[in-house]
């Protein structure tokens, strides 16, 4: 058997639950047995992932579901193309499918192969009402989206709690996510994303250009307040000393006072000596007589 055959394993058992007439039978099927090193995967019910999958499938299937062991080196595959549904497009159901898988020692497909065939995928989301009878593991709500894959650790270390099951529905702000456009939708998106980039750079050269000119404006308008000072400090200092005219009536015109020397000289001496005849005759001079004459 090939490994397409059995990749579509689960795939086909799904197709036949849903094929059935609803009400002929309703069984959720899971006669799989996984590892005891994977208990943790089980739900407070101690239910296995492999039992959870087949609950979550059967709301799509008629109230039916069944998932059966498959051999080694195999692994379970997303909905075909003629039988997706919304049971199965979505990364829960696959994150579930695929811890059936590893608990058994297999290794799970990636999720853009799981959900290759489906027009609209869900992340972090199961989209109608959980069935009674089963919970949900909160690690079945990781995201998947980043590393494409399932991730066993990762859900071991988030653990189970807290559930969601029938009646307390897991609250999530994923959104579905399209897998398929049409040539119109694609032209659309391309025109939208040339729209907004162009839109982007008109938005950020504006931005820059207003910057620019608020710089510029306070620039000038500093440097112009540091001039306005100088100016007025010099027309101010020039107002406050005004020249000064010669006037004989204030002093504060009066020029500097030359400096007052003693001259000592001969001829001054000699003026000072004529100016008084008396004196000269009186001064006695060497050989001279200069008492009473005699008889």
């Amino acid at each position: 058997m090939s490994l397409l055959t059995l990749k579509a394993w689960p795939s086909i058992v799904a197709l036949v639950a849903a094929a059935a007439p609803q009400g002929a039978f309703a069984q959720i099927v899971a006669n799989i047995t996984c590892l005891s090193s994977f208990g943790w995967m089980n739900n407070s019910l101690g239910q296995n992932p492999c039992l959870v999958t087949a609950y979550l499938g059967s709301p799509c299937g008629g109230g039916s579901y069944e998932i059966n062991v498959i051999p080694a080196g195999t692994q379970y595959s997303g909905p075909p193309l003629n039988g997706t549904n919304p049971c199965q497009c979505n990364s829960v159901t696959y994150s579930l499918t695929s811890a059936c898988g590893v608990c058994q020692g297999l290794i799970p497909v990636t999720w853009s192969s799981w959900k290759t065939n489906c027009s609209t995928a869900f992340t972090q989301l199961y989209p109608t009402t959980i069935p009674t009878g089963t919970a949900v593991p909160n690690w079945a709500y990781l995201d998947v989206v980043t590393g494409n894959v399932f991730n066993a650790t990762a859900a071991q270390l988030n653990g189970d709690l807290p559930e969601s099951n029938a009646t307390v529905p897991l609250s999530t702000t994923s959104t579905p996510t399209s897998t398929t456009s049409t040539g119109s939708s694609m032209s659309t998106s391309k025109s939208s994303n040339v729209g907004a980039t162009v839109g982007g750079v008109v938005g950020g050269i504006a931005g820059v250009g207003a910057i620019a000119g608020l710089a510029a404006w306070f620039f000038i308008r500093r440097r112009r307040s540091r001039r306005a000072p100088l100016a007025a400090f010099s027309n101010q200092s020039q107002m406050t000393q005004p020249p000064r005219f010669y006037d004989p009536a204030d002093p504060r015109t009066f020029p500097p006072p030359l400096p007052s020397t003693i001259q000592t000289t001969a001829s001054a001496i000699s003026y000072q000596n004529l100016a008084n005849p008396q004196d000269f005759s009186q001064q006695s001079h060497p050989g001279q007589y200069n008492g009473v004459p005699e008889v």
